[in-house]
């Protein structure tokens, strides 16, 4: 079954792995950079999820909720192609209905 912390270590993943590409494919370190720091914020979210303790769940929402509204949420006003910032947005929206679905 699949539980929030899992939902959130694979989201955590995929932002990781979003933020590795920028930097190999534009040489953008503040794209590796920031993706690094929010995957470690979810990483810690999705362990305190797991365990059951508290703040996991609120740390995994924020930081979700960050990309959703500044890594994606400028894609909307931009008119830029879909990728990075349009996918940031989806996977962020979707990370978000996870969460508020598995929420112990």
């Amino acid at each position: 079954m699949l539980t929030a912390g899992i939902a959130t270590f694979i989201y955590a993943t995929l932002i990781l792995i979003g933020g590795l590409v920028g930097y190999v494919k534009a040489g953008s370190v503040p794209s590796l950079v920031s993706a690094a720091a929010c995957a470690l914020l979810l990483n810690v979210g999705g362990v305190l999820l797991l365990t059951g303790r508290a703040g996991g769940w609120p740390l995994a929402l924020g930081v979700t909720l960050v990309l959703a509204l500044f890594g994606g949420g400028s894609w909307l006003g931009a008119r830029k192609p879909f990728v990075p910032r349009g996918l940031i947005f989806v996977l962020s929206l979707v990370q978000l209905a996870a969460l508020l679905a598995l929420r112990r």
